[in-house]
This record gives C-alpha cells, structure tokens and sequence, in this order.
C-alpha cells in the first residue's frame, strides 16, 4: 500500500487523473479495486480485476513500451 498523506489521499479519491507519482499512482489503483471488489470479494472477482490489469499492462507494453524500446534500440544499437 502507497503510504501517501491523508491530504493527498483525499484529494486523489476526488481527481484520480491528479496522479503524479508511482506513489500516487499505485494509490488510484489501490482505491479501484477495493471500490470494485466492494460487494464481491471473492475468487472470481480477483481474478477478474487482476486480469483486467494484466491486460491493461500488456497493452500498454505494446502500444508504448515497446515502441519506445525499438527506438531506443535503433538509436544506441542492440545489447543482445
């Protein structure tokens, strides 16, 4: 858990989109899925909420990540 100050914590509750930090962004997510696993903690809804994570990392390595790393790679040369 994201050990951010109460203030800080209130003030992302309202405006996630505020996020500027690792710290504060691991808190928004924090707070989605406790808000999402409210009413249904359970198997199903773990594993549903950890993958739609998993998917949302995984299209985020591919549209940016790894756009990022190719261009990098072409730039410096490859280390492989």
């Amino acid at each position: 858990m994201p050990y951010i100050k109460q203030v800080d914590r209130r003030d992302l509750d309202e405006n996630p989109y505020d996020a500027e930090s690792s710290g504060e962004v691991a808190y928004v997510v924090t707070r989605l899925f406790q808000r999402y696993t409210q009413n249904k903690l359970g198997f199903y809804a773990l594993a549903e909420f950890f993958g739609a994570v998993v998917l949302a990392l995984a299209e985020i390595w591919w549209r940016v990540i790894r756009k990022y790393e190719d261009k990098k790679k072409e730039e410096n040369g490859d280390c492989f």
